[in-house]
């Protein structure tokens, strides 16, 4: 196995050692309150979700392991994804931003202000996962990075998973009558018709 694939198998261990350990601590919050309210805390573990995120999607391919596919090599391919990928990027990094400003919180700590249903949280119930997700999905497609594509589902997986347990273990007790509700009119990652749409541009650029 190449260093490559090491580096990027590495950064999906960690990302899932920390998926588990936000479900084992989120059903503890009570007992571990000062810990989740902890700033410096809070920073590191989210600096280190993102680093890993972000190295899974951004660590060079190996050529001699994956050859890149034909469809990623096309002339509509070869200037779409990465312009697509800036796109995306520009998205995720305001998702990211814009939610921060409005929560006013980082990681487990919580937002003092109860439920959040407003701004970006009115078309996604984690807009700060889906901005992950999206810089990761804008970072392979840049480079048109098929090893970082491989990977990426499992990216996308850690933060569905991450998402799952804070709603299960964390706001959904907390606020458990309003988040139904909330659950009932939001998506998770954002309305159907966004990512049928970049599954569609997608496509027409891997044909064309």
């Amino acid at each position: 196995m190449s260093i490559q694939w090491i580096a990027r198998l590495g950064s999906l261990l960690v990302l899932f050692g920390l998926v588990g350990a936000s479900a084992w601590i989120f059903p503890r919050r009570r007992r571990y309150e000062k810990l989740l309210e902890s700033t410096p805390l809070a920073v590191l573990d989210v600096a280190l979700f993102n680093a890993c995120c972000y190295a899974a999607a951004g660590i060079p391919a190996d050529p001699n392991l994956f050859r890149r596919p034909q469809f990623l090599e096309t002339g509509a391919a070869v200037w779409g994804l990465p312009a697509l990928g800036v796109l995306l990027l520009l998205l995720g990094l305001s998702l990211v931003g814009l939610t921060l400003a409005r929560r006013r919180a980082i990681g487990g700590q919580d937002t003092r202000d109860g439920l959040i249903t407003t701004g970006t949280y009115r078309f996604s119930r984690h807009p700060i996962y889906l901005g992950i997700v999206l810089i990761s999905l804008a970072i392979a497609l840049s480079a048109r990075n098929f090893d970082a594509l491989l990977a990426f589902p499992f990216v996308v997986l850690a933060n569905l998973a991450q998402s799952k347990i804070e709603e299960r273990y964390d706001v959904g007790v907390r606020f458990e009558t309003e988040y139904r509700a909330y659950q009932r009119v939001t998506p998770m990652f954002g309305p159907v018709w966004f990512w049928a749409a970049l599954l569609g541009i997608l496509a027409c650029l891997s044909v064309a």
